[in-house]
């Protein structure tokens, strides 16, 4: 079953994406009747595209906070970093190389001129319109206006935080702190009076967790504090740092329990999976797939409520205590004051629909297939009705299908990535290949230089002149993205057949 939804799946996804595509290049055609004028048939002007943004991008401007830096760069000129932002899409659009889906250029586009936007152009508005920009040029260090000779120490911490050598040895740290943790666990093990409370105040402890602290000071006065909390990584080394500290100070000074430290402590072991390129890739499919569990989390929640309402309408009143006497699973429902000599200790009619809470938990224990058809049994003869068995078993089915299609979006997310890596590398290695090799920096990165005399024209300020401004434009790695590179080779079908089919209908 799970072969055959997944199979299913990974077609209608292909589908989904292909039809979306021929969407967006329909809505940009209507799109760009509507923006041209007698003057230029087939141009947009950016005075057109910027009308059309303010629509389109209502929102731009919370992306537009690095590029309130730039006015500080070109004197005298009052720039509006929205329209600076719809100015920088628009250039973007006009000189890039290639249309819609296939690629985004990754060069620099140094003209002067602005340029008037043609149809095969204005396709990519989805993709560059999905870009953060900021200057390129990157700002000072935080130390750099310190007095003489701290910039030159805190210069050195730099140098020496971003050191490979200094990575290796916080992944040794980590490496040995996990040694140790075993360690213990086989101590624990050998000897049944120590348990895990009698573990805190222990020297490995607060030695791991002050090398940890002192990697984190470390960081933060090397890169900053914007360029430290950049990296996911180190935004989640710092709150398992900083939760242990505040666990240590408490088990030191409150006498508070100390043993939720032991757990954050592994957590640091994550990050040895950076180690491997193949771990990496699980993580980034990860990333890919995070927005759908949340939707699938949602639908599963919602199956359990309605079941859970359905099961406290007809088993509500329901006691299963001692419920099965002279059958096959009576076991398990015993209750007494003594149950010595029973194996099961009549444990499960503890499982009952009498409230909410209660009835989510019976389901997620018939969920994870915990003796289901005990409680199945249970039910059935507590109530007298063989239909009984209709509620369990509707319910097994429609939980089997729900994590059928989780599971398969899961192995689709991944295997999608394995593909695409398999792809790019088999684009890297050949020698032959004239197509060029794809990366995924092609659909996530796009540089855009703009002179000051441009800036004349969509900023209205005062003469200026100088040198250019370069902006970068960043995107998020989503799974669209990785689609595009993916299927390259079929976009360009695809928009063939397109184009064929509108040629035909244009004749018609």
């Amino acid at each position: 079953m799970l072969a055959v939804v997944y199979a299913s799946f990974w077609q209608i996804e292909k589908d989904k994406f292909r039809n979306l595509l021929l969407h967006k290049r329909k809505a940009c055609q209507r799109a760009f009747r509507l923006l041209v004028s007698k003057k230029n048939p087939d141009h947009i002007t950016f005075k057109h595209f910027e009308g059309l943004l303010k629509y389109f991008k209502p929102n731009m401007s919370k992306y537009c906070r690095g590029l309130l830096s730039c006015a500080l760069w070109v004197p005298r000129i009052i720039l509006d970093p929205r329209m600076l932002e719809r100015y920088l899409v628009f250039k973007a659009q006009t000189h890039q190389q290639c249309s819609l889906g296939v690629s985004t250029c990754l060069t620099p586009i140094p003209s002067r001129e602005p340029g008037l936007l043609t149809l095969d152009k204005f396709y990519s508005i989805y993709n560059l319109s999905a870009f953060e920009w900021k200057p390129k040029q990157e700002p000072l260090p935080w130390y750099s206006n310190l007095r003489k000779p701290l910039p030159f120490i805190f210069q050195l911490n730099t140098k020496f935080v971003q050191w490979k050598g200094f990575r290796g040895a916080v992944y040794g740290i980590i490496f040995a702190n996990g040694a140790v943790m075993i360690m213990r666990a086989i101590e624990i093990s050998n000897d049944p009076q120590i348990q895990g409370k009698d573990l805190k105040g222990t020297w490995d402890i607060y030695v791991f967790v002050g090398l940890y602290a002192l990697e984190a000071v470390l960081k933060l006065l090397g890169l900053g504090v914007t360029g430290y909390f950049r990296s996911g990584w180190n935004t989640y080394d710092f709150a398992v740092t900083v939760s242990a500290i505040l666990g240590a100070c408490a088990e030191a000074f409150l006498d508070a329990p100390f043993v939720f430290v032991l757990i954050l402590r592994p957590m640091r072991l994550l990050r040895l999976f950076k180690l491997k390129r193949r771990y990496r890739d699980v993580f980034s499919a990860l990333v890919i797939v995070l927005p759908r569990m949340a939707s699938a989390a949602i639908v599963l929640l919602i199956v359990y409520y309605f079941f859970a309402v359905a099961g406290m309408e007809l088993f509500s009143e329901i006691d299963l205590r001692n419920c099965c006497k002279n059958t096959s699973v009576q076991d398990y429902f015993v209750y007494n004051a003594n149950t010595t000599g029973i194996p099961f200790s009549g444990d499960y009619f503890l499982n009952n629909f009498e409230d909410l809470f209660r009835s989510g938990v019976t389901l997620f224990e018939l969920t994870v297939v915990n003796n289901w058809f005990v409680i199945m049994i249970g039910f059935t003869v507590a109530t007298g009705s063989e239909w009984t068995r209709l509620y369990f078993m509707s319910f097994y089915v429609v939980t089997l299908i729900v994590l059928t299609i989780i599971v398969s979006v899961i192995l689709e997310a991944f295997l999608f990535r394995i593909q695409y890596e398999k792809k790019v590398r088999a684009a890297e290695v050949s020698r032959h290949n004239p197509q060029p090799i794809l990366k995924d920096e092609d659909f996530l990165s796009v540089e855009v230089s703009v002179w000051p005399e441009e800036l004349q024209q969509v900023c209205l300020p005062d003469n200026a002149s100088g040198d250019p401004l370069v902006f970068v434009g960043r995107r998020k790695r989503t799974k669209a993205v990785l689609q595009t590179s993916m299927y390259r080779e079929e976009i360009k079908d695809w928009l063939l057949d397109a184009e064929e089919q509108e040629a035909e209908q244009t004749r018609i």
